[in-house]
């Protein structure tokens, strides 16, 4: 179910890079607020850390840091191996495309405080030779 949830949430940020990608990534600040209940502070991080036998054709599985900031500034960088640090901006999402979002995290249950974890620092972690480790960070109304 976890891995069906975070593949997910991984083509969902797929899709944000593949499509509308017209946008500038140093757009005007936002006139209008159509949040849709989504907060005001909602950011994601999501950090993927293949094995060393892990396939290297496994696109999906590459080393990778994505993050997303309040102000809808995507950043990301494939790594050989994420490194602590702010990627560059690759983009700036809208806020309807954050309210999408949110909307997708709260339907899969991602945006439940109750169903996470303690924050986990994840240079720390070490996938084993045939894994991936996958960790995203969802942070909304001054939580982790």
């Amino acid at each position: 179910m976890f891995r069906t949830r975070f593949t997910c949430i991984l083509l969902m940020l797929s899709l944000f890079l593949l499509f509308d990608c017209s946008s500038n990534q140093h757009a005007a600040p936002f006139q209008t607020d159509p949040l849709l209940g989504a907060p005001a502070d909602f950011s994601l991080e999501l950090f993927v850390r293949p094995g060393a036998s892990v396939p290297a054709d496994a696109s999906h599985l590459a080393p990778a840091h994505f993050l997303i900031d309040p102000d809808g500034s995507l950043h990301y960088e494939a790594v050989g191996s994420p490194q602590s640090g702010l990627p560059p901006i690759i983009r700036k999402l809208s806020r309807r495309q954050l309210a999408d979002l949110w909307a997708s995290l709260n339907q899969s249950g991602f945006a439940d405080p109750s169903a996470g974890t303690s924050p986990v620092n994840h240079d720390l972690l070490a996938p084993a030779p045939d894994e991936t480790i996958q960790l995203v960070s969802i942070s909304a109304d001054s939580r982790n």
